[in-house]
């Protein structure tokens, strides 16, 4: 090993650490932990128990596995399973990706870029999330379609060659995108990029081989085959064709709505520095280049306006883009000299001393991050620090194991982002709101309580809402005016995140 290997260990070793000490955070994860228990013991519903006021509302259950998993994974060993399993799955799916961007760009430094790509994403690593494990599965398809895919010695820049590609390469690609349909409705990535590769192969096709009929084009056919093995693969789920009806649904597509919501992108912000330092260095890729393959073109094009639309798809348009412009890259010298068979060992490097001191290196920087994360305080003996300690501040544990053990009479307002937390325990709370959707006029009454509209008293008393949780960091005035005149709502509760006021009886 050399230095830069010790430069990549060292790098995904703090990468390691940081996410095994990431707070959790983020309602998807509870949403996960919740809907996968009630789908273990009740199946898979068309509506949410804990959510009356959403009744009637147009609901799909999509990753119904990936629910399954986080929960079972919550149950075998509550928080501190989530961020070690947070962990060791992001590492690895990074670590994966760090590979296809080596193999794409031959370059030593190439595993670096996998570690910017997590550091520019970081406002959406929220902890262990479905999502999590298909960036592990797409890389996997990514890296089986790279293993049948080569440099043109024409254009020295990487092309994909599937109509080569073997039979099991086919059945791994296949089994790999079934269970990401399975896991997340992110799998609409993975189905653009293979529509991006098909068509960017026609374009090709029109472009330099218009003599030859379309007929024959081996490479076009296959990739058009895949594409449609993907297409049908995404009604192999137990809602079947009700997916894509779904998707017509407007506006609370439930495609968008999984994927995070309708959220502009603002360039001024921690994703839009992300996004733009993405495209500079595309850009400057492309400049060694004197044409353009026309699916790198295509592929940031596509995450460009995936990321602009909804910007919770930062980590998809970042592994992306990365992998489009490693592609772009030519060989360098040093690349081909590597690759050129040597007739006689050198004999310098045989009589250096010390030729594995890089090696030793590397261990070392693996063993350190293991040793200080939790996962190697659980296999070394050591003390977990308390479970408490592993959720963000903002989390309202402490309001959530009160209404626990003081059983609300009727429905609790609470943040929306606050709902699937105070439904993970014993007992099912129903609550006004949740990451789930809501009828237009409903929503409407949430946020003018919410906001402490100059109507909230008013519909307070017409949703019956017995018991009231306060985010005191986001709703001041609600906070304000409850103190100043908390006329039939008396406070039960308190700490520094949040209140609790209870309506008393009339």
């Amino acid at each position: 090993m050399r230095w830069h290997h010790f430069l990549v260990c060292l790098l995904f070793g703090l990468l390691f650490l940081y996410f095994s000490y990431l707070p959790i955070a983020g309602n998807q994860i509870w949403r996960s932990v919740w809907q996968g228990n009630w789908i273990v013991e009740n199946g898979i519903a068309d509506f949410d128990p804990a959510l009356p006021l959403a009744d009637g509302t147009r609901t799909v259950t999509h990753g119904w596995l990936g629910h399954i998993a986080i929960s079972s994974l919550h149950k075998l060993g509550g928080a501190h399973a989530l961020t070690i399993g947070f962990a060791l799955l992001q590492t690895l799916a990074l670590i994966l990706w760090a590979v296809i961007f080596n193999k794409l760009g031959k370059r030593s430094w190439a595993g670096v870029v996998a570690v910017f790509v997590a550091v520019g994403c970081v406002p959406f690593l929220w902890g262990l999330q479905p999502a999590v494990v298909c960036q592990l599965l797409f890389a996997g398809i990514v890296l089986t379609m790279t293993s049948v895919g080569d440099r043109d010695n024409e254009k020295d820049q990487w092309t994909w060659e599937w109509s080569s590609a073997p039979t099991w390469a086919w059945m791994l690609v296949g089994l790999l995108f079934l269970l990401w349909v399975n896991f997340d409705v992110s799998f609409v990535v993975g189905l653009v990029f293979a529509a991006v590769l098909a068509v960017s192969r026609l374009i090709d096709h029109f472009r330099c081989m218009a003599d030859q009929s379309i007929m024959q084009d081996k490479e076009l056919w296959r990739r058009t085959w895949l594409f449609e093995l993907f297409l049908l693969l995404t009604l192999v789920q137990p809602i079947g064709l009700g997916l894509w009806q779904s998707a017509l649904w407007w506006p609370e597509n439930s495609l968008v709505v999984g994927m995070g919501g309708w959220s502009s992108l603002v360039l001024v912000s921690w994703p839009g520095v992300t996004v733009v330092t993405a495209w500079v260095f595309w850009i400057a890729c492309s400049r060694t280049t004197s044409k353009i393959p026309t699916w790198s073109l295509l592929t940031v094009v596509a995450a460009s306006i995936g990321v602009a639309v909804c910007q919770n798809s930062l980590v998809w348009f970042a592994l992306l883009m990365a992998m489009a412009t490693f592609a772009m890259l030519p060989r360098t010298q040093q690349t081909v000299a590597e690759e050129a068979p040597s007739p006689e060992p050198q004999s310098a490097d045989e009589n250096r001393p010390l030729k594995f001191a890089f090696t030793l290196f590397c261990g070392l920087a693996i063993w350190i991050a293991f040793s200080l994360s939790p996962l190697g305080s659980l296999a070394l003996g050591g003390k977990l620090v308390n479970e408490n300690k592993l959720f963000s501040r903002s989390t309202p544990l402490a309001a959530a194991n009160f209404l626990q053990e003081n059983k609300p009479k009727g429905l609790v307002f609470a943040p929306a982002y606050w709902g699937d937390v105070l439904q993970n325990g014993v007992d099912i709370i129903p609550v006004f709101a949740n990451s789930n959707s809501l009828p237009l006029q409903v929503r409407q009454d949430y946020d003018a309580i919410y906001t402490a509209n100059a109507q909230w008293r008013r519909l307070m008393n017409r949703y019956n809402v017995t018991d009231l949780l306060i985010d005191k960091s986001n709703q001041r005035l609600l906070a304000r005016a409850l103190r100043k005149d908390p006329g039939q709502w008396k406070k039960m509760f308190e700490d520094e995140v949040s209140i609790v006021f209870r309506r008393e009886r009339s």
